[in-house]
């Protein structure tokens, strides 16, 4: 990887100018976006955008992008190796300034939105998404600064995109093995005609291991958009979840259409041209850097390519059959596609294998990144609990996850898990109650599960409980505590009404006097709150009945059906 970049920097490195790099290359028969039709192969796009805000974060908008099948070889491909023409331009470096705030849970302070669909007003529903699915590369080089400020540079460098369709990600591993950007999913609209809103499940998760890992981020939202209104209810929905994220690389418009889409065949050139602009202008207004993700077939015939890519960055989606189920990643030296539009990242196949990452991945190349980034507010992940040691009666409920409290490694809450062991180790078990639940299987209520789930000891004794959690740089977190049940006090038998002198009792609750026996001892009863024995006052008391409240709680348990289009 650092012999790619190191080539790479060769050829483009041409300081303090900004470098065109025309690529003429043999591309393969159209397939993204429908032109070709392969039953049951698809695969995903995603476009991204860039832009570096005063938050010390790149803010990233991406679009959620239909699977397309590889193009066939039709002699359009050209190599890095042929890349000539360079331009002087003006440079600017967008600085942005450090966070400084100390003990603070997110990486970037939530800002004021601008212009945005508040969110209350948008009607969001449950992720049902399903499987669907610029030869002219501008980046900028300004000069190095000794300062912190986080500047866009043109590199060549790996990376990935994903959604909810790659479930849990080691992202130590994806780091490790050399990608060093992410463009992640956020949110997205349904394909069928209703056209709702929906966010995707695993984007807070990819997010935090993604940065916590080192990874530069950007993110998509997947359109269904048929209006510039709804484009701009879905840049409000993403701009509004990525708040207080550390984003990097570009929020990307991802526009899809194939047959049975909601989109598919209902807006012209000019209509589509004008909501890529109306989601990316909102983007840009709020200080983000949008990008557009198109396949190859819907730049060339769906929109106005040389309008859009000459204001904002653009993604293009084409597999080549080298790479399409072949095992083969880009090596530096490959070709790479020549079109008629600009283009900074290319997502070349859905195919790819990653460690850390189960199953197909989309693989990218991208022509820019940011030097100077750092992960802000880098700590060590930790369990805090309000006390070193838990003291409770035998049979009575307690909660084992009040007052603890998950952070990981970028300051953010995590789920936190607990098991119960007794003194030889063994999980203890009770009846029907849960003694041992794990931080994936609560991590979808971390933050009201605090006393919800309640259990019960009945054996007195020393016990064990064992806090647990995953970081998403570190890894397990563990945290023990000591737990001391004790035997219950005995109660003090309740007197009888017949066996007392006093009338305490016929007078502490009116609702429950007898009339014939209030009427028998009037003397008494009008004289009960002198003639009341403490003794007999708090023996009559009792014990309470005990009920068990135990909240289920579980991993997402959505199903998504699969077709044969891409990932939306």
């Amino acid at each position: 990887m650092k012999n790619i970049l190191a080539a790479l920097g060769s050829k483009f490195s041409v300081a303090g100018k900004a470098v065109k790099v025309f690529v003429i290359a043999n591309t393969k028969a159209c397939v993204i976006g429908g032109c070709i039709a392969t039953a049951g192969i698809a695969g995903i796009g995603t476009v991204v955008a860039i832009n570096i805000n005063n938050n010390n974060s790149t803010v990233v908008t991406a679009e959620e992008t239909r699977e397309t099948q590889p193009e066939t070889n039709d002699g359009s491909r050209v190599s890095l190796a042929t890349v000539a023409t360079t331009q002087e331009e003006t440079t600017t470096e967008e600085e942005t300034q450090e966070e400084t705030t100390a003990e603070v849970e997110t990486q970037v302070p939530v800002k004021e939105l601008v212009d945005v669909v508040p969110i209350e007003e948008l009607v969001i529903v449950e992720d049902t998404s399903t499987t669907q699915m610029g030869d002219a590369v501008e980046v900028s080089d300004p000069e190095p600064e000794a300062s912190k400020s986080v500047y866009e540079v043109n590199n060549l460098v790996y990376g990935v995109d994903v959604s909810h369709w790659q479930g849990d990600i080691d992202w130590s591993q994806v780091a490790a093995a050399g990608y060093k950007f992410a463009i992640i999913k956020v949110a997205g609209r349904s394909i069928g005609n209703d056209g709702n809103l929906y966010v995707d499940d695993y984007y807070e998760k990819n997010l935090q291991g993604a940065i916590a890992n080192g990874l530069q981020v950007g993110v998509y939202f997947f359109s269904q958009a048929l209006t510039v209104d709804e484009a701009r209810e879905e840049a409000s929905l993403i701009l509004e979840k990525i708040q207080g994220y550390q984003i990097t690389y570009p929020v990307i418009f991802d526009w899809e259409s194939a047959g049975g889409y909601r989109v598919a065949g209902k807006l012209n050139s000019s209509q589509l041209t004008e909501i890529c602009e109306a989601f990316c202008d909102l983007v840009a207004k709020n200080g983000y850097q949008p990008m557009i993700y198109f396949s190859k077939n819907d730049w060339y015939n769906s929109v106005d390519a040389a309008r859009l890519t000459s204001k904002y960055k653009s993604w293009l989606a084409w597999y080549w059959n080298d790479y399409y189920y072949t095992g083969r990643l880009w090596q530096n030296g490959d070709d790479i596609p020549n079109v008629d539009f600009n283009y900074q990242m290319w997502q070349y196949t859905s195919t790819g294998s990653v460690p850390g990452i189960k199953g197909n991945v989309d693989m990218n190349i991208a022509f820019f990144s940011y030097d100077n980034y750092n992960i802000n507010n880098l700590q060590e992940a930790q369990i805090k609990t309000s006390k070193d040691s838990i003291t409770v009666y035998a049979g009575d409920e307690f909660a084992p996850l009040s007052g603890v409290k998950g952070t990981n490694s970028i300051g953010y809450r995590n789920a936190v898990g607990y098991k119960v062991t007794d003194s030889k180790g063994d999980i203890y078990n009770n009846d029907e109650d849960t003694y041992y639940l794990t931080y994936s299987e609560i991590d979808d209520e971390y933050e009201d599960y605090g006393e919800s789930i309640k259990i019960r000891i009945d054996k007195p004794g020393t016990y064990k409980i064992t806090y647990e959690m995953k970081d998403p740089k570190s890894g397990m977190k563990y945290k023990e505590v000591t737990l001391v049940v004790k035997e219950k006090p005995t109660q003090p038998e309740s007197t009888t009404p017949s066996e007392s002198t006093s009338s305490s009792e016929s007078t502490s609750s009116s609702e429950n006097t007898n009339p014939s026996e209030s009427t028998t001892n009037p003397s008494e009863s009008s004289n009960s709150s002198e003639n009341t024995k403490p003794s007999e006052s708090s023996s009559s008391t009792g014990s309470t009945e005990k009920t068990q409240s135990k909240e289920s709680a579980g991993s997402n348990s959505n199903s998504y059906a699969n077709s044969n289009s891409g990932n939306s």
